[in-house]
């Protein structure tokens, strides 16, 4: 598992070449990711803001769900397993939010997972 300042580090840099969806196909684990993908798909069909938001809310519920079931078997994984899970939903939200504000009509989105 790559550590999370290495995510970090390879989302940010202009001179990587992949893409983010790349990224998160290379560091993908069996356990449920937010479906960047799919998000991303949503936006370029021209989806609602307010679909496109009820989308996200799933998506996250759905990672949170994993994430609560990484935690109650902490026995069985390493923090930093767990901190990468985190780090690399936390990536995908956060550019699934910037595009979306770029392309979706009613642009600031004010969701609710954005930090103020």
């Amino acid at each position: 598992h790559p550590s999370p300042s290495e995510l970090r580090r390879a989302t940010r840099s202009t001179s990587y070449s992949m893409k983010f969806k790349e990224v998160l196909e290379k560091h993908r684990t069996p356990r449920r990711h937010i479906d960047y993908g799919l998000l991303k798909e949503r936006i370029r069909s021209g989806v609602s803001r307010k679909r496109f938001e009820q989308l996200l809310a799933d998506e996250v519920r759905a990672v949170d769900g994993e994430l609560q079931a990484m935690q109650a078997s902490a026995s069985s994984l390493s923090v930093r397993e767990v901190h990468s899970f985190a780090v690399l939903n936390y990536l995908a939200l956060r550019k699934i939010e910037k595009k979306a504000d770029k392309w979706l009509a009613g642009s600031s989105s004010g969701s609710p997972f954005s930090p103020s």
